[in-house]
């Protein structure tokens, strides 16, 4: 028999029940399933690993104050790059790693769609809050492609099993379960795998690379809440002091907020993001197998600008035909133009739904091998995943180590640091957001 509650249960429950936390960051990050998304090199693990240390060491995000909780980084690759990364983001910040409620964990070899695996995060989540007496605030996953597993990310019931082992987790602990994820080859497209992992996330949050460095965030999806938000932040270098020497680290800096983008902007962006969006939908629904003639896929393209002279409407073809070449998206062979790669492209309304007969190329996501990271045995002998912070080799220092960096980072030390600010409770969060929309 299914279980059920009844309104007035939920009314009273509301009234007097201890609350929920809904809210880590104020439109930008909930406590639920959320993803953050980006090509390669925009500073995509660096912006998640400073949020984890602000979060964790109660600090503001871009001017939004936030509500404090241990983290969990979750690595499913790269585990010591991001350990080192950890430590310099809480000096950058002026933090302490020694007291810092934060641990990080490998990525359960058997891959986050596995219900094994969501239980062994869980366990470590539970050990780490009980370790700080604070709960968990947020559970961040560096990447999904890594921490999947042996599944495809491009079928939508294994994309639906890790969306809802995410939701679960995140119910179950009251916080933002944030995975870090890249787009597909064709970069304007959106990100990688099914559909299923944007429509079933509370925020997702893209990141671009923009001119002279600067890279700019935009909230592309809030479930409760308005989208659009935007920020922008400095990738840079800072000193780190380690056993065998000074060594440079990837930090974030200047994390700023932005006015959100005006209509007259939000289009032009659109339009710029679509254009090789609409001819490959336009491909796949007039070939026959994959495949059509070249001449033809060109004449049903012209269809669609009608407003355009033939010269723009030659140079804009050519231009995003060559796009799509370069991605690996479609290739041509004389007359004869060929998809070889569908990436789940955001196709416009111009375009009508994607025939099933197309040629489809998968990548396996690479495996996850064994960590040499030492476990934490919990009082009951059960070993929990996670590490703590040596304070022997920290000696408390919370400023922010001196020296020569790089000519990236021209910046003053200690540039773009975020002010502390007090600890929310449970559940203020919701309060908060109220707050700030009622003073706009």
């Amino acid at each position: 028999m299914t279980a059920f509650v009844t309104i007035a249960e939920i009314e009273r429950g509301l009234l007097h029940d201890k609350p929920r936390r809904r809210i880590i960051i104020p439109d930008v990050l909930p406590a639920g399933p959320c993803l953050i998304y980006g090509p390669s090199g925009v500073g995509k693990t660096g912006i998640a690993i400073r949020t984890g240390v602000a979060v964790a060491g109660g600090l503001q995000w871009a001017g939004r104050m936030i509500s404090r909780g241990s983290v969990l980084y979750v690595a499913g690759e790269d585990i010591e790059g991001a350990k080192v990364r950890l430590v310099a983001a809480a000096r950058e910040l002026g933090l302490d790693p020694s007291t810092l409620p934060v641990a990080i964990m490998e990525a359960p070899a058997d891959g986050l769609v596995s219900n094994s695996a969501r239980i062994a995060v869980v366990g470590a989540a539970q050990a780490l809050a009980k370790n700080f007496n604070l709960p968990i605030a947020a559970v961040i996953v560096d990447t999904l492609a890594a921490s999947f597993g042996p599944k495809s990310q491009d079928d939508a019931t294994a994309a639906s099993e890790y969306m809802s082992n995410a939701d679960r987790t995140a119910r179950e602990l009251e916080c933002a379960f944030l995975s870090i994820h890249h787009t597909g080859k064709n970069e304007n497209s959106g990100m990688r795998g099914s559909r299923v992992f944007f429509d079933r996330a509370d925020a997702v949050v893209r990141v671009n690379q923009g001119k002279g460095g600067v890279t700019f965030v935009e909230v592309e999806k809030m479930r409760n809440g308005p989208k659009g938000a935007r920020f922008a932040y400095d990738i840079a270098g800072a000193d780190l002091e380690t056993a065998g020497g000074t060594i440079s680290v990837q930090v974030i800096r200047q994390l700023r907020a932005l006015e959100p983008a005006t209509d007259e902007e939000a289009t032009k962006e659109q339009r710029k993001q679509t254009i090789a969006d609409q001819m490959l939908g336009v491909l796949i629904r007039i070939s026959t197998n994959g495949s059509t003639n070249a001449s033809n896929w060109q004449d049903a393209c012209y269809e669609m600008w009608p407003d355009k002279s033939p010269e723009t409407r030659r140079k804009v073809f050519s231009k995003n035909r060559r796009q799509l070449i370069d991605d690996g998206i479609v290739s041509i062979s004389g007359e004869n133009v060929t998809v070889t790669v569908t990436s789940d492209a955001m196709v416009t309304p111009l375009v009508t739904p994607q025939p099933e007969n197309v040629t489809v190329t998968v990548t396996t996501p690479p495996s996850i091998e064994g960590g040499d990271s030492a476990g934490r045995t919990g009082s009951e002998g059960n070993e929990v995943p996670f590490q703590k912070p040596d304070r022997a080799n920290g000696e408390g220092r919370s400023s922010v180590l001196h020296g020569e960096v790089g000519r990236t980072n021209v910046l003053p030390r200690g540039a773009g640091v975020e002010d502390p600010t007090m600890t929310l409770r449970a559940g203020d969060g919701d309060g908060l957001m109220g707050a700030r929309r009622a003073s706009r």
